[in-house]
């Protein structure tokens, strides 16, 4: 009985961190899946069907993706908030262009957030970014 009480514990456990497949994500676009983690959790705290409106655009699923990229998965915008997995994977490959123009560094970080460098960013954006990067770096140190 306390083997089925742990099965019964246990198994819906894995399965949630699997719905996220960060390591799977991270293998396709060589990130790793911690740091993709992190993004979800500054992002949302994991949370798949949230949704944030901004000025001019949507933020949507657990990685945040912005609706600028909408036109460019060829349909798969609907699927963002229907398959975490997908999400991730959406995620992983737009840090990976981030880290292919700025490198493996705080400013990929923040073009994650706001598609561009910090550097690049007008200083009344500055601010924000580097209190993303401040919240980002305190759930990567935990």
């Amino acid at each position: 009985m306390q083997r089925l009480i742990m099965i019964l514990v246990i198994v819906p456990l894995i399965a949630l961190g699997e719905e996220f497949c960060f390591e799977e994500a991270g293998k396709m676009y060589d990130i790793s899946g911690k740091l993709l983690e992190t993004i979800s959790l500054t992002e949302s705290n994991k949370n798949n069907l949230a949704e944030n409106r901004n000025r001019k655009s949507v933020d949507s699923c657990h990685m945040q993706i912005n609706s600028f990229w909408k036109n460019k998965l060829n349909g798969g915008w609907v699927m963002l908030k229907k398959d975490p997995c997908y999400c991730s994977k959406v995620g992983s490959w737009i840090l990976r262009q981030c880290i292919n123009r700025y490198g493996y560094n705080w400013n990929s970080i923040v073009c994650y957030n706001t598609g561009h460098s910090l550097d690049d960013l007008p200083d009344n954006r500055k601010v924000s970014a580097v209190k993303y990067i401040n919240r980002f770096y305190r759930i990567l140190d935990n």
